[in-house]
């Protein structure tokens, strides 16, 4: 018998009936088909932590909304005296922690934040409001409307950046250089006062060229006093 004699098994095509490669090719499939379902869960997941975390995130703003609201409610001046978020500074008060109103206190108050915060460069017109600052009725009466506009544009809801920067850009030079050569005099500015200009008035119940005041100032009726002048 020779080596034809012998049957010999038909070549394999890769592609033949068997189906092998097939089968290979359903496998990688069904892997790549579970990587994805994998994948698409691990990112559900995700998403739900995120969902979650915002949703306390939320719940946190709402609590301290709700304690702002409430505070507003209790104490509306806290509200209307609130500093903006531009203020880097605790702003002046109003009046004295003790109730007082006149307003000459509120002025007064502002005039320590002022030399506390808008003091320059020594020579520079920059300079600190000096301690007579009572005795310069003019000086008084800008430093009220310096005071007011500043609460007006830093301060409660209806505070305006663009106001606040107008306010150092024009009215604060404008206000320094007339202290400066305006309303004190030099011995003024080195803490020992000189009469200038317009006499005292230590409040506004007092006329100019009068130095008692008024009997209905004194006793406390100061308002129906001015309102019947």
């Amino acid at each position: 018998m020779s080596d034809d004699d012998i049957p010999q098994p038909a070549p394999r095509h890769p592609y033949d009936s068997n189906g092998d490669e097939a089968n290979r090719r359903d496998l990688a499939e069904e892997d790549t088909l579970e990587q994805q379902i994998t994948a698409l869960q691990a990112a559900v997941g995700y998403l739900k932590r995120q969902v979650a975390q915002q949703h306390d995130l939320a719940k946190d703003l709402a609590i301290q909304l709700q304690k702002l609201v409430a505070e507003d409610e209790v104490d509306p001046d806290q509200r209307k005296n609130r500093p903006a978020p531009w203020v880097p500074f605790d702003p002046p008060g109003t009046v004295h922690p003790a109730g007082a109103r006149d307003p000459l206190v509120g002025i007064a108050l502002f005039v320590d934040f002022y030399n506390s915060t808008y003091v320059g460069l020594p020579g520079s017109r920059a300079i600190a409001i000096p301690d007579c600052w009572l005795s310069h009725p003019g000086l008084v009466a800008e430093i009220a409307t310096l005071a007011y506009f500043w609460r007006a544009a830093n301060t409660g809801p209806r505070a305006n950046v663009k106001e606040a920067q107008y306010w150092h850009h024009t009215f604060r030079p404008g206000f320094a250089a007339r202290l400066a050569g305006e309303w004190t005099h030099a011995h003024c500015r080195a803490n020992s006062h000189k009469d200038a200009g317009a006499p005292a008035r230590p409040d506004r119940y007092t006329t100019p060229g009068n130095s008692n005041v008024d009997n209905a100032a004194v006793d406390g009726q100061g308002p129906q006093a001015e309102s019947a002048s």
